[in-house]
């Protein structure tokens, strides 16, 4: 059965010799390799008709038996940029940790790997007045996530408000406020 396969991989790939020369006429393997790409895919060396503009063509340099050293080479333009996230727009006003008339922190979930890592409340009234409010880009794509030991639970304002909280290890966290917001908080800022 593999040996059939392996037949017609290469029967697919090469064909079955349709274009055959004359026996006088024996063309070389590579010759007839060549006519058969460029029934297929055009002249040697012009790019594929993929209905699509081609991509600039990539630099080539042999430096063969050269000597060349770093001196000797010409940058043609600067390295590209790295992305850059836009910034939070305006920021959403956070709790005053003096209005918090309770905090409740939600038991840590039994398949943890940091069992000793526990949000108390004077910790996360550091996270509402040190830590930095960023963008939902910026805090998904732009910091590296500790999965699977995320801390939880809420904390309730005098007001009645009861406001949602997650903390990561690491420095991330988000707030869902009383209104359905979401408030994206990092314990440093990238820059």
């Amino acid at each position: 059965m593999k040996r059939l396969l392996g037949l017609l991989l290469v029967m697919g790939s090469v064909g079955c010799g349709g274009d055959v020369s004359p026996a006088g006429d024996a063309a070389s393997p590579s010759a007839v390799q060549d006519a058969q790409a460029a029934r297929y895919n055009g002249a040697p060396g012009t790019p594929l008709d993929t209905g699509n503009t081609p991509p600039a063509p990539a630099a080539e340099v042999d430096l063969t038996n050269t000597e060349v050293a770093d001196a000797g080479l010409v940058h043609e333009s600067p390295a590209p940029k790295i992305l850059t996230l836009p910034p939070l727009r305006s920021k959403a006003p956070l709790p005053d940790p003096q209005n918090i008339s309770k905090f409740v922190a939600d038991p840590i979930p039994a398949k943890t790997h940091s069992p000793e890592y526990k949000i108390t409340r004077e910790m996360f009234e550091e996270v509402l007045t040190k830590w930095h409010q960023v963008s939902a880009e910026q805090w998904q794509h732009g910091y590296s996530h500790v999965a699977m030991e995320d801390r939880t639970g809420t904390f309730k304002l005098k007001d009645g408000t009861t406001v949602q909280w997650m903390v990561k290890p690491g420095g991330l966290a988000t707030l869902r406020m009383g209104s359905g917001t979401t408030v994206y908080l990092a314990k440093e800022l990238i820059r």
